[in-house]
């Protein structure tokens, strides 16, 4: 492996950590950032105002030679806590610094393509660093590990509206400072985790020209039920929520159903003693804590299908226009997959829709790797799982035909161009136990190596990566302060 060169696309926490492990295993590898710095979504560029980690800072801690690296102020305490996104990208770059990986980390260098010579196995890129294109190679696998690269606009016409249309990615305090000064009307159009941050930044402001817009409201995880503290009652709910999980291979209400019953669940904005819904296609994992839902219960809420945003405001299918001055599309973030140019053996190849082997590898393009799909666990721990199959896959070396077979049979629907992690027509966390069910059937991972992570993190409320049947685990902590 120590003559392999493996070049990693992104320099999130992921990727970082990716570089750190796989340093560790003997891999030599180099990361390509697009932006100026380290940080990925926590970078000024991407983090929206008010932009916090939606989970404790325990599930988010970077490793390296078996230990936690700790951030600034890290005690018992502060581990329970979420930490802002200047605070995450300080310690992203600290990272970076104190392990001397800045040398192998190349910003403001944006992959353009990437070239595959089948016979030698080669890959190349196309780089553009500094207003050059240049080329980099050869390596033998290129990692894409970009998550949220860009902002994903709605479909939505665009019909002489004069105020200001901006995604919640380009809300930055300079923007909230405007608003506040000319008394700008708002609607927020989007009931995920980003529309739930952008109602609570104004609300922490006092601001009430607010309007929140979404097509049906969005379950979330109740922070205070996730951080248990590791009481008999919190580890015994955790057990039932595991439970719940489980039952959405079966149903896509029932499960939703249970979580709400063991106070997992919260929907904020709906009306009623019941919830309006238990459609578990509007669960993505976020999470909230009790002084959130209570930001989110205040501020008043609209349900509609949009039309147009028109000289006055948006129009919804229904005929209705919110009048507004200002329009925020909390509409999430795509990976960038899509914007990469792929060319094997002199021909453009299109890998948008093809199925992946093992979820990770594009069957046509061998060389390419995505991470980003390879989703085995939240937080950047999920990168220790991906240098430990990187390790087994230069040595495996599966031919093609094998790979596409595999691929074509995976149960969970995801494809190179598209993640679980942003699709709207598919029941998330069905699609990532299928995902999970791949990876056994293939004889990649045991069923207790999966059921350990979840009993970890939501039983026993610590953090671990998914551990594969083969290949070199990089060293992480057994433990962490609870």
């Amino acid at each position: 492996m120590e003559s392999e060169k493996v070049a990693i696309i992104g320099a999130g926490w992921a990727g970082l950590q990716m570089l750190q492990s796989l340093k560790e295993l003997g891999v030599e590898a180099e990361v390509f950032e697009s932006r100026s710095e380290v940080g990925g979504t926590w970078t000024p560029e991407m983090s929206y105002h008010g932009l916090q980690v939606h989970s404790p800072m325990y599930t988010n801690l970077m490793t390296y030679k078996g230990q936690a690296f700790p951030f600034k102020g890290m005690n018992r305490e502060t581990l329970l806590q979420k930490l802002d996104a200047e605070s995450v990208r300080v310690y992203l770059g600290d990272f970076a610094e104190k392990l001397g990986l800045k040398p192998k980390i190349q910003c403001n260098s944006r992959v353009k393509e990437i070239r595959y010579h089948s016979k030698s196995q080669s890959a190349y890129l196309s780089v553009e660093s500094n207003g050059r294109e240049v080329e980099k190679g050869p390596y033998r696998l290129v990692v894409f590990s970009s998550f949220a690269a860009k902002a994903s606009f709605p479909k939505i016409p665009a019909q002489g509206f004069q105020g200001k249309l901006i995604h919640s990615s380009q809300f930055k305090e300079e923007v909230m400072d405007e608003i506040i000064k000319k008394d700008l009307k708002v609607l927020v159009v989007g009931g995920g985790k980003s529309g739930c941050d952008m109602i609570c930044a104004f609300q922490k402001k006092g601001y009430k020209r607010l309007t929140w817009l979404f097509r049906s409201p969005y379950w979330f995880l109740k922070y205070g039920a996730v951080v248990h503290g590791g009481s008999p009652l919190g580890m015994l709910r955790g057990f039932l929520f595991l439970f719940s999980l489980l039952l959405f291979l079966v149903s896509n209400k029932l499960p939703v159903f249970v979580g709400w019953l063991v106070g997992y669940f919260v929907l904020p904005k709906s009306e009623g003693a019941l919830p309006q819904h238990f459609d578990g296609r509007r669960f993505h994992f976020g999470v909230l804590d009790e002084k959130q839902v209570n930001f989110v219960e205040q501020v008043a809420a609209k349900q509609g299908e949009p039309k147009a945003v028109t000289k006055e405001g948006l129009l919804l299918e229904s005929g209705e226009t919110l009048k507004c001055d200002v329009v925020i599309y909390a509409t999430g973030c795509e990976t960038g997959f899509g914007d990469l140019k792929l060319v094997k053996d002199g021909e453009v190849v299109t890998v948008e829709d093809v199925p992946l082997y093992h979820h990770a590898v594009v069957p046509n393009f061998p060389c390419l790797i995505s991470a980003s799909t390879a989703f085995y666990q939240f937080g950047p721990s999920r990168a220790l799982t991906m240098a430990q199959y990187i390790t087994w896959y230069l040595q495996a070396a599966p031919s093609e035909e094998e790979m596409e077979a595999k691929a074509r049979r995976n149960w969970s629907t995801q494809s190179a161009g598209k993640s679980n992690g942003f699709s709207s027509d598919r029941t998330f966390v069905a699609e990532f136990l299928l995902f999970y069910l791949d990876l056994w059937r293939d004889q990649m991972v045991s069923m207790f190596g999966v059921l350990k992570i979840f009993a970890d993190l939501f039983v026993f409320t610590k953090m671990s990566p998914l551990q594969l049947n083969v290949g070199k685990m990089p060293a992480f902590p057994t433990s962490f302060p609870n």
